[in-house]
């Protein structure tokens, strides 16, 4: 049972690593919005991070510590000053549990510290890549967490399926803005893994069977592939596709919203095997019905898994799909999207997340405590 903020219930004190602690981040602006909610639930966190950006006060029982890499800290400092941060906290604190949110590397850096100390270690890892780290990290940790089973690449007994964390009540439809049916929407960072160059073949095709769709990519490239984000626009110029298609570059978390909520319908390009990405439960927490090609998402599109969850690469597969979606009368795509915005507040609300976090923060502590090994959500 939750407590008001006057109490916690979790006695223990936390330690919780992470990447950044940055609201302006496209990718990480999440993380400030994780540790503010389990705020009220525990007498007091410690994050580490790596990075301090744009941020708002945060709760006066999270303390904050950045690694410097804002300030170009080299690598070797940040080493040195996370090993005396950490002895610190341990020293002065009585830390229950330590939360690794996908920092491998922090999980194995902390480890001799922490079992010394006797302090249990929870690492939360969604992404489709093994490295070596992740595997090292897997043995040192009490217990590992992600999303779901296809979110987790290495098979393993530690693992339990806790859902994502969107804040669904900051990601909902607005009640009066009206949405542009045809309007697709891709958010996502421009790199070969998530290639959106699927649509430069499905919207001419879309507009030549009458459809006036248009479709905005939302997002940048990392530094390593802005020759491919360079590409890609060439295409599109070569293509002669600039009035039907368009970069709208990076965009922070309330901006991203914004698209949420005036477009028609939202376009996930993954692989296959990708994991559960946050955007599209985003967008469908926002009433914006999403397309899929990772399998991952498969579990959350529930009865609409056969329309909306389209083929690796597929521009056919995914063409036929969207046709069939606008041909749809409007009380069938509402019953959709308030079905799926119901999918992922069942599944993937934060307030839920947090819930489940500290159950398998008790299983660590406590032994017997919690329901560490129950999978959240329904086929």
């Amino acid at each position: 049972m939750r407590t008001s903020l006057g109490g916690a219930d979790f006695p223990g004190h936390l330690l919780w690593f992470n990447l950044a602690m940055d609201e302006s981040d496209p990718i990480l602006g999440f993380t400030s919005s994780w540790v503010r909610t389990m705020a009220p639930r525990v007498p007091r966190i410690h994050v580490v991070t790596m990075r301090r950006g744009q941020i708002s006060p945060l709760p006066p029982q999270v303390n904050l510590t950045s690694l410097g890499k804002e300030t170009g800290t080299p690598e070797i400092i940040r080493a040195l000053r996370f090993y005396a941060t950490l002895a610190q906290i341990l020293r002065r604190e009585r830390i229950s549990v330590c939360f690794s949110h996908m920092t491998p590397i922090f999980t194995i850096m902390a480890a001799p510290l922490l079992k010394l100390w006797k302090v249990p270690v929870v690492t939360w890892y969604a992404h489709r890549a093994v490295t070596r780290r992740l595997r090292w990290a897997d043995r040192l940790s009490t217990r590992v967490v992600s999303v779901n089973g296809r979110s987790y690449p290495l098979v393993s007994s530690k693992l339990v399926q806790i859902g994502h964390g969107i804040d669904t009540q900051f990601f909902e439809p607005a009640p009066n803005v009206s949405r542009s049916l045809h309007d697709i929407l891709v958010v996502s960072r421009i790199s070969p893994i998530k290639d959106p160059s699927v649509l430069f073949e499905v919207v001419p095709k879309l507009r030549e069977g009458g459809l006036p769709v248009r479709c905005t990519l939302v997002g940048a490239p990392p530094d390593r592939d802005l020759e491919f984000s360079r590409q890609l626009e060439r295409k599109l110029v070569d293509k002669g596709l600039q009035d039907q298609i368009r970069f709208a570059g990076p965009a922070v978390t309330g901006q991203v919203r914004d698209w949420y909520r005036r477009c028609g319908v939202h376009v996930h390009v993954a692989p296959a095997n990708n994991a559960v990405d946050k955007v599209p439960l985003e967008a469908m927490a926002t009433g914006l019905v999403s397309f899929s090609s990772a399998a991952s998402l498969q579990e959350t599109l529930g009865q609409y898994r056969d329309l909306l969850f389209f083929k690796e690469n597929d521009p056919d597969d995914l063409k036929q799909k969207l046709e069939t979606f606008f041909r749809l009368s409007d009380s069938e795509r509402e019953n959709m999207a308030a079905y799926l915005r119901n999918r992922v507040v069942q599944m993937h609300d934060l307030r839920n997340l947090v819930d489940r976090l500290l159950d398998v923060f008790r299983s660590c502590t406590v032994p017997g405590k919690g329901e560490a090994d129950r999978p959240i959500g329904q086929s």
